[in-house]
């Protein structure tokens, strides 16, 4: 399985909260896409290759191949039109398919058409720009960066991934507004958008809009978990930093949360690292000493997995303070 358009534009997908916050790869509600290849006398195909592009040429593609039996099938599929395409040897068919709930296709091999492959260079050309628009976005060309996925638009219009870099360029730019406004879209057209819930929740806590920024950051973790079967830690991680960062959260609920974080990735330094803030700010709040003893072991894991990052003095320093409370 490969994701075309996400992995590209990973590193622009998310502003920073101001303790690394990273957001993982775009994943939106998801559905099963599967089914049975056959060939012209309707037995099954083994080990023939399926594809599922979306129309527009934006967004993920997936690829997967047939087992005995002619069987294949697809977990995690965004809502949306798709182009599913059955391939073998110099045969090949390709469906067009709606997927909004779970879906069973039988695809029938014939000859490939002169239509599949326009399609299939479009779709290229699409990505090709997509590409270049988050590699100028990364080298800090932000206008260069927002024409080339306007580009993408006017053919892809639908291109929730478009509007979400867009976005995060425009914060790059300190441009909130349209910031704000390009997320927004992203989420319009695509509800399962996970950056654009992830940008807006980083917005709003930069302008002290915490209540909104914890409303996002929510739905972020939940959408994560809605997709990836146990939570998106980028998202839990932003959620639990944006309580955080707002004058009455209770430190048992960021605690609640990064503890989910944690059990999605244990090796997540960052939580880690806010893990031991929050149970210092637990054991000062309600005279538990075993609080700080536990926050000493969350700053030296901080330390073990991330020995220079941007929190390793500050880790250092609490974990001196702090060790001889471990029983």
């Amino acid at each position: 399985m490969r994701n075309t358009f996400g992995r590209v534009a990973r590193t622009i997908a998310c502003a920073v909260l101001g303790l690394a916050l990273y957001g993982s790869p775009a994943a939106a509600q998801t559905s099963e896409v599967k089914g049975t290849v056959v060939g012209a006398d309707g037995k099954p195909v083994d080990g023939a290759r399926v594809t599922i592009v979306p129309k527009d040429g934006a967004g993920q593609k997936f690829e997967t191949t047939t087992r005995r039996g002619g069987v294949f099938s697809q977990s995690r599929v965004p809502a949306g039109t798709y182009v599913v395409t059955a391939s073998k040897d110099k045969l090949s068919q390709a469906y067009e398919v709606e997927v909004k709930d779970n879906v069973e296709l039988e695809l029938k091999l014939g000859a490939a058409e002169a239509a599949g492959a326009d399609d299939a260079k479009r779709r290229a050309a699409l990505q090709t720009a997509f590409a270049e628009g988050a590699r100028l976005s990364n080298e800090g060309q932000h206008e260069e960066a927002i024409a080339k996925f306007n580009e993408v638009l006017k053919e892809a219009p639908q291109c929730a991934e478009c509007y979400t870099n867009i976005g995060a360029v425009y914060v790059m730019k300190q441009d909130f507004e349209k910031a704000e406004a390009n997320y927004k879209k992203a989420i319009e057209i695509n509800p399962g958008t996970i950056e654009a819930y992830n940008g807006l929740a980083s917005l709003y806590n930069s302008q002290k809009r915490y209540k909104e920024a914890q409303v996002m950051g929510a739905e972020a973790a939940k959408r994560g978990a809605a997709a990836g079967g146990g939570g998106n830690v980028g998202a839990l991680y932003n959620q639990a930093a944006i309580m955080w960062n707002s004058p009455d959260a209770d430190p048992a609920e960021i605690q609640a949360v990064l503890a989910k974080a944690l059990q999605a990735d244990p090796n997540h330094a960052e939580a880690h690292f806010l893990m031991g803030n929050v149970l210092v700010k637990l054991g000062a709040g309600t005279g538990d000493m075993e609080r700080f003893g536990e926050a000493a072991t969350s700053f030296e894991t901080y330390l073990k997995l991330s020995p220079n990052g941007p929190n390793a003095a500050k880790a250092k320093e609490s974990f001196e303070q702090l060790k001889t409370f471990r029983k």
